[in-house]
């Protein structure tokens, strides 16, 4: 009784191969080790808080332990939860400083200031792309699979960043 992609986790079967895909809390403490800092730092540019952040990746990987049913790749089921949860945290900060317009923003810390910068000029769905294409090293394929878009709708998303980018650095050189 699985969704497609998931396996039930028996309530008292031993921990084998699946382990390693995340079938016992041994295999999700793993995937937690392998993925952390590489969830948060993706995190951390999509959302521009490092608390937010780590608050987003750990919520994901608690979720995961309380759930019966794992992923067949965990790995990449964690980074497209991550990438929703901050998603949802962006639709939540937009609606709160509809109702409260005086809150102020998310400070970047100085590090990633002119990344951030950067970042936030793009609109959601191009700053998502160029994170998860460019900092999370992930395949066109796999970017479209986590966006829940086509191949193309990336490309093109990725396309007019960059040319923004360009367009942003000619500015400031003058």
């Amino acid at each position: 009784m699985g969704l497609r992609g998931m396996t039930s986790r028996p309530g008292n079967a031993p921990a084998t191969a699946a382990a390693g895909r995340g079938a016992s809390s041994e295999g999700w403490e793993e995937v937690f080790r392998l993925n952390y800092a590489r969830l948060v730092r993706a995190a951390w540019l999509l959302s521009g808080s490092q608390d937010v952040a780590e608050d987003v990746v750990q919520d994901v990987f608690v979720k995961m332990l309380r759930t019966d049913t794992v992923p067949n790749d965990a790995s990449h089921y964690i980074h497209k939860a991550v990438v929703n949860r901050v998603r949802s945290w962006q639709r939540r900060q937009i609606l709160e400083r509809r109702h409260a317009p005086g809150r102020p923003l998310v400070q970047a810390p100085p590090e990633v200031y002119g990344l951030w910068s950067f970042l936030q000029t793009l609109s959601v769905r191009q700053r998502t792309a160029v994170v998860l294409r460019y900092y999370c090293d992930l395949p066109l394929a796999e970017v479209a699979q986590l966006m829940g878009c086509r191949a193309g709708t990336v490309s093109v998303l990725i396309r007019r960043a960059l040319e923004r980018a360009r367009q942003t650095k000619e500015a400031f050189e003058q």
